[in-house]
């Protein structure tokens, strides 16, 4: 009898985005960081850089929006554009739905800062 093995990566859901030319995921948690750092709590703080060393980045990005929203912090443009290419990457994947929905969100309150 023979024993077949499928790798994890057939099993597993991917949660990696489907499009490799974007912006990768640590990337864009870092360009978060750099722009609301000065926004976010001590714990915030820690909780992102944790997620961040043990290569979560995109549940750092998911808290960094969490904080965007709740405390309604605004965005340099520059950022925006980014997460908008970022976000592109995850077409088809079934994060794209709830990140869409929150830099929807995110840009909504960027209108209203204005």
């Amino acid at each position: 009898m023979a024993l077949t093995f499928a790798s994890r990566a057939s099993i597993a859901p991917s949660r990696h985005r489907h499009d490799r030319s974007t912006i990768s995921d640590k990337d864009i948690a870092w360009s978060l960081v750099e722009a609301v750092k000065s926004y976010l709590t001590g714990y915030e703080r820690t909780v992102v850089f944790v997620e961040l060393g043990c290569e979560e980045s995109l549940l750092a990005i998911k808290h960094i929006f969490a904080a965007i929203l709740s405390n309604r912090i605004a965005l340099p443009q520059a950022t925006l554009s980014k997460l908008t290419s970022w976000l592109s990457g995850y077409a088809g994947s079934p994060e794209e739905p709830q990140l869409h929905m929150m830099l929807a969100v995110i840009r909504l309150q960027q209108c209203d800062a204005i």
